[in-house]
């Protein structure tokens, strides 16, 4: 009996050390890393096409990071000029969206405002146009899925139906959500 009452004793006290040695706070340091670099080179990837239309916008300084950029006025020489009323315009292959990440991405382009003038986008190859912008409907959102390191081309329209002299201006979003392994 006396061997039992020192056996719990001496478990009652080697626990009370074990946690009395059990810590309440921790500090661990890692290295953590990010690079900041041209849009072409980012993990998701906007890469222009061979138009005036779609180019690359610095901000001034050289050594600054360039983004895609998009005007559908722009023509020879990236001067700007503009579309006529009543017409129908197409830019087959206007940019590029690469998945640079180790997961399957669904990726979603669409337009603020999404109401404002007429924006379209299509998959290449694809024969539907999906409507970003529209003037009287708010705009949709193309949606398709990128695997790691596989891209996809863009195609864009705009159509003038009528004879309102206006400029339009919006933000294209590219974004990109990961798909969870299964």
């Amino acid at each position: 009996m006396k061997k039992g009452v020192l056996v719990v004793v001496a478990l009652i006290a080697i626990a009370s050390v074990m946690a009395a040695m059990a810590y309440t706070s921790a500090q661990v340091r890692n290295d953590m890393n990010l690079k900041l670099v041209d849009t072409t080179e980012a993990l998701l990837a906007l890469t222009a096409g061979n138009h005036e239309a779609a180019y690359y916008k610095g901000y001034g300084a050289d050594n600054y990071t360039q983004v895609l950029a998009i005007d559908l006025s722009r023509g020879l020489n990236g001067e700007e000029f503009g579309v006529q009323p009543f017409s129908t315009y197409i830019w087959n292959e206007l940019f590029n969206v690469k998945n640079n990440s180790e997961n399957a991405v669904m990726v979603k382009i669409r337009t603020e405002p999404d109401q404002q003038g007429r924006a379209w986008v299509r998959m290449k190859g694809d024969q539907n146009w999906v409507v970003l912008s529209g003037i009287h409907n708010g705009g949709g959102v193309l949606e398709f899925k990128l695997e790691p390191g596989e891209d996809m081309w863009i195609d864009t329209k705009t159509d003038a139906l009528n004879g309102w002299e206006q400029e339009y201006a919006w933000t294209l979003i590219v974004e990109a959500d990961a798909i969870p392994a299964s």
